[in-house]
């Protein structure tokens, strides 16, 4: 999510324009310890990729235990995965060098860097372009409406609004189940969430379908 409260984060329209030119550096992929999240989409894009080099893992949950970390991110134990990290600089476990080594199927949020983007209500997407790299704000001239369409397609976008719209409802379900039952809520959690997806299937029916089926799932614990 989008924190435009942090110094270097600059809120922008889709009409602004930056200067941007990636120098090759690796300083977006070093001191990134839950820093990058791993949505359900990128765990999905992620373990296909992977399994098409040949180098496994062959599904999701395999590719989230070596490569992933569960961070709670709300007091009702809702939590995201994010990359992992490597050595003294906390680097990304994917960076080889200073090159990605899923430069392919990296994560939403590093294909849209330096802007970061999420839903609000409306389904309009606040964004802001993040600077806290200054040797980065060189060279080329972008504009953000290009920027953010070319590495947020329509298929994506639609992705993060109807997560948009149905996490708040997760969220407070999860709140509502007793402490008791609160470890088989997170096992449902997991599984509809990043688990439970055919890797030879289109993804968003499947995540459409996981979401009702979790909603329903943890109303029937509440």
């Amino acid at each position: 999510m989008p924190t435009p409260n942090l110094p270097h984060d600059r809120p922008v329209s889709l009409n602004d324009r930056f200067q941007f030119h990636c120098t090759g550096c690796a300083a977006c992929c070093r001191h990134i310890k839950e820093g990058v999240p791993l949505d359900s989409l990128d765990a999905y894009r992620l373990t296909k990729y992977l399994r098409s080099q040949g180098i496994g893992p062959t599904c999701t949950d395999d590719m989230l235990m070596r490569f992933g970390e569960p961070v709670s991110i709300t007091d009702s134990g809702y939590f995201s995965y994010f990359l992992k990290t490597v050595g003294d600089d906390d680097s990304c476990i994917f960076l080889n060098g200073n090159r990605c080594a899923v430069q392919e199927a990296k994560p939403t949020a590093c294909r849209l860097y330096p802007i970061e983007a999420a839903p609000e209500k409306d389904g309009v997407f606040q964004i802001v372009l993040c600077t806290e790299k200054p040797h980065h704000f060189g060279g080329p001239t972008h504009k953000v409406k290009n920027w953010f369409y070319r590495n947020m397609p329509e298929d994506v976008r639609a992705f993060y609004r109807y997560d948009f719209d149905h996490a708040p409802k997760v969220h407070l379900l999860l709140i509502a189940v007793p402490d008791e039952k609160k470890a088989a809520a997170l096992l449902l959690f997991h599984k509809y969430r990043y688990s439970d997806f055919a890797l030879d299937e289109p993804f968003m029916p499947q995540f459409t379908a996981n979401t009702k089926n979790l909603i329903c799932e943890l109303e029937k614990l509440t």
